[in-house]
């Protein structure tokens, strides 16, 4: 029977993508209930036919009533069938994406009273979603509080998005149809839950865009900062840090692991580790540098110090820390720098460079990758918008990082054509 490996395209660290082949082979065996269904091997060639002929028999054995059908003799625990579902991917989805369903219903089905799949109702479901959310949550508080060695972790309770919600509910509905595909259960063992709306006031932190002048004025403040504060990073150097930021729309994890050696000035690019390294920590991206960004980056980057950070902190987290003290430090200054009274309680009543806004919007180191994406949104094609801001869709860049306001969608509408 014939088997093959599949193929996939990879990063390399200097950016460019290549195609390769998975470890194991991959095979299609025909159901005892009609239809074919791609399944993963093993990684020797000879050992993966034998291996799949064995299979297909088996289920040959199955359509002529020689076996019994697979599970029905066979009283197995959720968690067991979770083991299968990870082991035996459906569709031949990576291991990867496997892995990380089955952590999800391991945290669902143990924090659940059912233990096999005929003691699944809606109701039941969706209790064991809530108490899998507020344990976490509780956790989630606990190591807080722990870290912070602060309030006791009841003193508050974090809470999860709805979008998280979603991912549990999908990962059961895909394990759930895979067992009835597999012939495991007769049929699914509750209808749809639904999905609870992800709109914009549903983000734990969202984030709000900068307008230019605010910018300006926040790196004006730090410039001319006389106060004698204790900092790891002098001005200069976080003046750096927010013009990259802006100009690039880099994430903190990215800015904080930057070394001189990232910059390219001769093909004006910059080369760093993506971001969410947790997933991918061999991933290189590559990203064009602004031509007035070169310009003011140049002898500083050239002075450092080689194979070294760029900051002087210990994490990522310090970078956010300064830039909020800095927010606040310009606010006020903003605020007593207004001439008269009057134009000082107008200026308190504004959300310039407000560290959270009217609408619950946050103005933190965070907002200048919104700002970024805003600003290309502006000048480039949604593809572009995609591609710079380096996300798998155009939904993440355009629902939660592209931002509006009414001046600008007035002057959308005065574009329109008028009628005679």
């Amino acid at each position: 029977m014939r088997v093959t490996k599949q193929t996939y395209t990879k990063a390399k660290k200097n950016g460019i993508r290549v195609t390769m082949k998975t470890k194991n082979y991959y095979g299609r065996i025909k159901k005892a209930t009609g239809g074919t269904v791609r399944i993963s091997l093993l990684s020797d060639k000879q050992s993966s036919q034998t291996m799949l002929a064995s299979l297909q028999l088996e289920q040959d054995q199955i359509r002529a009533g020689v076996l019994p059908p697979q599970g029905i003799t066979e009283k197995k625990s959720l968690l067991a069938y979770v083991d299968l579902f990870v082991k035996f991917r459906p569709n031949g989805a990576s291991e990867k994406w496997a892995k990380d369903q089955g952590d999800k219903l391991k945290l669902v089905f143990g924090h659940s009273k059912f233990v096999y799949h005929t003691d699944v109702t809606k109701e039941k479901i969706v209790e064991a979603l809530n108490n899998t959310m507020l344990a976490r949550s509780m956790e989630r508080a606990k190591a807080k509080a722990k870290a912070k060695a602060k309030a006791k972790a009841d003193d508050k309770v974090w809470s999860w998005g709805n979008q998280t919600y979603n991912h549990y509910v999908r990962a059961l509905n895909t394990f759930f149809n895979w067992l009835v595909k597999e012939d495991y259960i007769a049929k699914k063992p509750y209808k749809e839950i639904e999905l609870l709306d992800t709109a914009k006031d549903d983000l734990v932190h969202g984030r709000r865009a900068f307008f230019n002048e605010e910018f300006c004025f926040l790196i004006e403040s730090v410039e001319n900062d006389k106060s004698k504060r204790p900092s790891k990073i002098s001005k200069i150097d976080r003046i750096i840090l927010y013009q990259i930021a802006w100009y690039t729309g880099l994430r903190a994890e990215e800015l904080y692991q930057l070394k001189p050696e990232c910059f390219d000035f001769s093909s004006c690019t910059i080369t760093f580790i993506a971001g969410k390294t947790r997933k991918n920590k061999s991933r290189m991206d590559t990203l064009p540098l602004h031509p007035d960004l070169i310009l003011k980056i140049n002898e500083w980057v050239l002075a450092k110090e080689k194979n070294k950070m760029l900051w002087n902190c210990y994490d990522s987290e310090y970078l956010g820390k300064l830039f909020k003290k800095d927010m606040v430090r310009a606010r006020d200054l903003y605020v007593s720098s207004a001439i008269t009274e009057e134009e000082k309680s107008i200026r308190k009543q504004d959300d310039f460079l407000k560290w959270k806004d009217k609408e619950g919007l946050f103005a933190d180191l965070h907002a200048l990758r919104t700002t970024f994406a805003t600003n290309v949104s502006k000048v480039a094609s949604p593809k572009q918008c995609q591609e710079l801001l380096r996300h798998a869709n155009f939904e993440t860049s355009f629902k939660y990082y592209v931002k509006t306001n009414m001046p600008e969608l007035s002057g959308a509408i005065g574009k329109l054509p008028t009628l005679n």
